[in-house]
């Protein structure tokens, strides 16, 4: 963990940089829902509804700035005398690097959570009830909050396994950007491939192409809780809570086991300090 947090240090700049960009993303966004619908009374749960369970929300701004959050420990010369030095093999390098990016994940989303917490406290109510506006947008076929989540479940539940899939989500992104940039040995081509892999091939793709069978493999609707069969009479292909657990777990898993098995074909160097 001395190692880990070490490198948190190295990367201080890129978390003041995300920091402030995660900032004023809560507060642009509460402005827009306090100015939406005035005569509703909103809560908590409709800031972090409007933020981490917003689509483009997530796929252009949320995954952007976490993979700015990760540049440092993906950046093709993060092996240098500093932090080569310090360990005895590559797996224990690798296990470093995998549970940097998984804290990182996990610190991103508490971070805005906790954001709409410090902001909800002075403006709105915090409770574990729906609120009016939600009540209302989600039976007018709000894509953000579906009327199923209203009839079906509460908004705490519904917050965590929102909370979950995201950190889950934003993990999996980490590992992906991990292994390009091995395989490009390119920061930015690293940078970009995975981003388009991403949000393009992955997310998107299946969903425009309306290819049914195909939606419940999409990341997008996996981390997005409006997306999920969460009642009764949702759609048929839409994935349940479990499912998008099970989904994530499998594929960062395969992502880790992949991204080790091509770091042994690889000899980390610097100097006469080999791994």
């Amino acid at each position: 963990m001395s190692k880990i947090s070490e490198m948190l240090k190295l990367n201080k700049n890129y978390i003041i940089i995300v920091d402030v960009l995660l900032t004023i993303v809560v507060y642009v966004r509460f402005f827009e829902l306090m100015s939406t619908l005035r005569q509703h009374s909103k809560n908590f749960a409709d800031l972090v509804f409007y933020i981490i369970g917003d689509m483009y929300i997530v796929l252009y701004i949320l995954t952007l700035a976490f993979m700015i959050l990760i540049l440092y420990v993906s950046k093709k010369d993060i092996v240098n005398s500093y932090i080569l030095m310090k360990y005895k093999s590559k797996k224990i390098w690798y296990i470093n690097q995998i549970l940097l990016i998984f804290l990182y994940a996990l610190t991103f989303v508490l971070f805005i959570i906790f954001l709409c917490v410090i902001v909800s406290a002075v403006n709105v109510q915090i409770s574990n009830e729906w609120s009016n506006f939600a009540k209302f947008i989600a039976f007018q076929g709000n894509p953000i909050i579906s009327e199923s989540m209203i009839k079906y479940s509460s908004p705490f539940v519904l917050l965590i396994y929102n909370a979950i899939f995201l950190m889950l989500f934003l993990f999996m992104n980490g590992l992906l950007y991990f292994i390009i940039n091995f395989l490009t040995k390119n920061n930015m081509i690293g940078f970009v491939v995975t981003y388009s892999v991403t949000i393009v091939l992955l997310s998107l793709v299946l969903t425009v192409l309306q290819i049914e069978h195909l939606y419940i493999l999409s990341p997008f609707k996996n981390v997005i809780i409006s997306e999920h069969s969460i009642g009764y009479g949702d759609i048929k292909y839409n994935p349940t809570l479990m499912f998008s657990f099970l989904y994530f777990i499998i594929v960062n898993c395969v992502l880790i086991i992949l991204g080790y098995q091509l770091l042994k074909r690889i000899e980390l160097k610097f100097g006469d300090k080999k791994l």
